[in-house]
Order: structure tokens, then sequence, then C-alpha cells
């Protein structure tokens, strides 16, 4: 695996984002403190941190189509509409299957709901997400 990867995929796993809205922060950045320098003279690092907020910006979008995508989804069960956002997050960011977040809601919320439950939710949010 090339360094580069590596530097995506540890980014990827920082920041919550895929390795593709990593590479697109990446240019965002790039191109933004381009154009500032050449208006400034120079790169300074001042700069670079002011170049963030479009880290910012891509999070932002990423939370508000996570929002709206569950919004499409609407479940009676309690335990996954309250904590909805951290099963998704759990799954899609770190990989987790419906066992390992049942035991995690288990032991930091006290909730009690079945993997199977959780495995239909997963499931049911990834087919809303093929069809937006």
């Amino acid at each position: 695996m090339a360094l580069n990867h590596k530097i995506i995929k540890a980014r990827a796993r920082e920041w919550g984002l895929t390795e593709k809205e990593v590479r697109e922060v990446g240019k965002r950045m790039a191109n933004y403190i381009k154009k500032e320098a050449k208006k400034s003279g120079g790169i300074t690092d001042i700069l670079v941190l002011k170049s963030f907020f479009i880290l910012n910006e891509v999070k932002k979008q990423k939370n508000d189509s996570m929002a709206k995508n569950l919004a499409l989804i609407s479940n009676k069960n309690i335990i996954i509409n309250r904590y909805a956002n951290e099963i998704i997050d759990k799954h899609m960011l770190h990989g987790w299957g419906s066992r390992k977040i049942v035991k995690w809601l288990k032991e930091a919320h006290r909730a009690d709901i079945s993997h199977s439950t959780i495995y239909k939710f997963l499931k049911e949010y990834k087919e809303h997400l093929g069809d937006i």
C-alpha cells in the first residue's frame, strides 16, 4: 500500500469521512491555498489553518445528507429511533456489524435490542442510500 493511500485512510478514520471525501477535501484545500497564496504573496501557517474551513464544510454536507436519509427511514423501534445516528456511524465509519453494535448499545446505553433488528435497519438504510 502506498504511503499516500495510508495517509488518506488514516485521515478518513480520524475525520469520519470516506476516502473519496478526504481526497475532495485535499484538492479543495490545495486549490484554496494556491489561490490565496497568489493574492498574499506566499503560503503562511495562518493561510493553511484558514483552509480547514473546507473540512468543516464537507463534514456539514455529509451530516446534512445523513440527516435527510434518516428522515426517510421511519422506524417504530424506539431504541433505533433514539440511537439511529450512532448506529449508522458505527457501521459506516467504523465497519461494525450488527452484533458488535448490539454489544455497544448494551454497554454504553443499557439498551437491549436484537442483532437482527439492527441488521434489518442497516439494510433498509443502505437501500435508501441507493435510491438517492
